[in-house]
Parts: structure tokens; sequence; C-alpha cells
């Protein structure tokens, strides 16, 4: 298995404080991240260059004040 045919991992953060963790700790291992959207499947159409972080935002769901 090449690099780009790992799986990535999926991630939602429930947090900004989770969020900033995941994208700290990601940049320090130097993996991607691709962000998740809301519902279209582009990513399963396109390759992904190398493996990575999946990240999707939709857990981030308030306004924090």
């Amino acid at each position: 298995m090449t690099g780009a045919e790992k799986a990535n991992r999926s991630l939602t953060p429930t947090t900004a404080e989770e969020a900033r963790q995941i994208v700290q700790e990601a940049a320090s291992r130097r993996e991607a991240i691709y962000p998740v959207g809301g519902g279209l499947a582009l990513d399963e159409l396109l390759p992904k260059p190398r493996p990575g972080i999946d990240l999707s935002l939709s857990g981030l769901d308030r306004i924090v004040e």
C-alpha cells in the first residue's frame, strides 16, 4: 500500500480547543488536513496526494462569546 492509498483519520472536534490541538498535532507531524464539507462527496472523487486527517467542523455548532 502506498502512502496515497492509506486511509485518512476522520476527526470531528466539538470545541475550538480540540480543533486547535488537532491542527497543531497535524502540523508537528507534517500531516495533511483535508476539510470535510456539508454533504458533497467530492473527496471521494478526487485523489488525495498524501495521507492525512479528514477534518469536519460540524461538531462546532454553537457561537461562543
